[in-house]
Order: structure tokens, then sequence, then C-alpha cells
């Protein structure tokens, strides 16, 4: 049983870099974007937002097989079903309020995307949502840190 529930608990922290590089990634788009001029910024740009777009539904996902590996944990450790339900720790919390800074940041995106579209001022929006992003990476890279600290201690 401690190798189902060490690869239940592994599942979550594996997923979470995988998607933290990406935000990383994602976020570099910020530099990336200055140094492309024309067609080749026009293409990048449509990139950034396609993949904008998949973020906020894969870190969805991403805390919610958080709460499924806490909650398949805490039956095979015999615990109550409410207790695995409900964050009792901060990173817990901490992702599923990184999810609303995420979506905050996607909506801020989504409003400069409009705001171009319909050939209105637009740089007040695109400011907010690079510092949304910085907000949002910063946060998640504490998370990512105090889950590490979490994971140590429950395995």
């Amino acid at each position: 049983m401690d190798l189902v529930r060490t690869a239940v608990l592994l599942m979550h922290p594996i997923l979470a870099l995988c998607f933290l590089s990406w935000l990383w990634w994602q976020h570099a788009w910020r530099g990336r974007g200055r140094r492309l001029r024309g067609e080749e910024r026009k293409s990048a740009l449509d990139a950034h937002e396609r993949w904008g777009n998949r973020i906020i539904w894969c870190a969805i996902l991403l805390v919610l097989l958080g709460y499924g590996a806490n909650i398949i944990r805490q039956s095979i450790d015999g615990k109550s079903l409410l207790r695995a339900m409900l964050p009792m720790h901060p990173h817990g919390a901490f992702g599923s309020m990184g999810v609303f800074l995420l979506a905050i940041t996607w909506s801020k995106g989504r409003a400069v995307k409009k705001s171009k579209e319909k050939k209105e001022p637009f740089a007040h929006e695109m400011k907010r949502h690079g510092r949304a992003a910085d907000l949002v990476l910063i946060l998640a890279g504490l998370d990512a840190f105090i889950g590490l600290i979490y994971l140590i201690s429950i395995l």
C-alpha cells in the first residue's frame, strides 16, 4: 500500500513542476514579444493567446488532481473524507487561490485582446495583465516551495 500511496502523492508534484515550467515559458512572452516584429510577432502572439487559454484549464485540473490525491491519501491512511476535502495545509489553500489569481490574469489578457480588436486603447490593461502575471509566477514559485516542504513532511 505504501507504493500506491507514494505514486498517488507524486502525481501532483510532478505535473505541477511541468505546469510551473510551462507558466514560466508563457511568462517569458514579455521579453520575446518585445524582440519580434511583423508577421513573426503576430504568429507568436496568437500562440501566446492559445496557450494562455489552455493554461487556465490545466491549472484547474492540477488543483483538482491535488485535491483528489489528498482524498485518496487520506482514505488510505484511514482519515475522514471531510478532512481530505478541505485544505489542511497552506499549500492547498494557496493552490486554490492561485487558480483564482490566474483566472484574473487570463481575463486581463482577454480584455487586452478585445480592446485591440475594437481599436481602443489597451496599454493600461496590458500593463495590468503583465503585473498580474508577475504576481502569479511569484506566488506559484512560493506555492511550489511550500508544497515541497509539505510533500517531505507527509512522505
